[in-house]
């Protein structure tokens, strides 16, 4: 008997507000575990998303077949003077789509490197897919900050 093969019709497209809702639904564990880390129990990871998609003068869904499976930008922080990239997905990004957006992630970074000059954030320290895909785009990963996270930088 023949396997039957699920067809996807991946799309990026610019990120919209009621997309933040859509991820909050299936947001992968490890980015819950960030969040968590970041901005303590009392957040919602919809406002969360919303906000980062409103802060960020680049944001995109990931959708497949009317399905938001990942967002990602990057937002202007002033205290840095760089910007702040950002990737919130969920599982079956990372276990079905992750090898199509290879092709996207390193052109989006160099524009927002050639933006902004110079990128950071915070990874948490178990969240080893997301180290392995920072490195893979060009980031060093740093020393830790906090209990729990580590920093990832890439300079122009």
């Amino acid at each position: 008997m023949k396997k039957a093969i699920r067809m996807t019709h991946p799309n990026i497209r610019p990120a919209m507000l009621k997309d933040a809702r859509s991820m909050a639904e299936n947001i992968r564990q490890q980015d819950v575990l960030e969040i968590v880390a970041l901005y303590g129990y009392n957040r919602s990871c919809t406002t969360l998303l919303e906000n980062s998609i409103r802060d960020s003068r680049d944001a995109y869904a990931y959708v497949v077949d009317g399905r938001v499976l990942a967002l990602a930008g990057c937002a202007y922080d002033f205290k840095r003077c760089g910007g702040v990239p950002w990737l919130i997905c969920s599982d079956e990004f990372v276990d079905e789509h992750a090898k199509i957006i290879l092709k996207f992630a390193p052109l989006m970074v160099a524009r927002w490197l050639k933006r902004y000059g110079h990128l950071e954030n915070i990874v948490h320290a178990d969240n080893t897919v997301a180290q392995r895909w920072l490195k893979h785009l060009g980031f060093d990963i740093q020393v830790q900050y906090g209990a729990t996270s580590y920093r990832f930088v890439k300079d122009q």
